[in-house]
């Protein structure tokens, strides 16, 4: 079973690669942005995940079926 760590490196991992790729600019920068917010989370000083990161997660977990 993965742990919180290896969980959130994953999909900042995923966020990062869909980035790359996806065709909407705008989509494709918060996903970027968020992905790095995610990746940091769990050390000190990481700053928060507020509702619309949630909402850019929640869009790359449901694409990334």
């Amino acid at each position: 079973m993965m742990n919180t760590e290896q969980s959130l490196g994953k999909i900042a991992c995923g966020m990062s690669e869909m980035a790359a790729t996806y065709p909407n600019d705008i989509i494709a920068n918060n996903l970027a942005r968020v992905s790095m917010k995610v990746e940091s989370q769990g050390h000190p000083f990481a700053p928060k995940l507020d509702a619309l990161d949630m909402k850019i997660v929640q869009f790359y977990l449901n694409k990334s079926k």
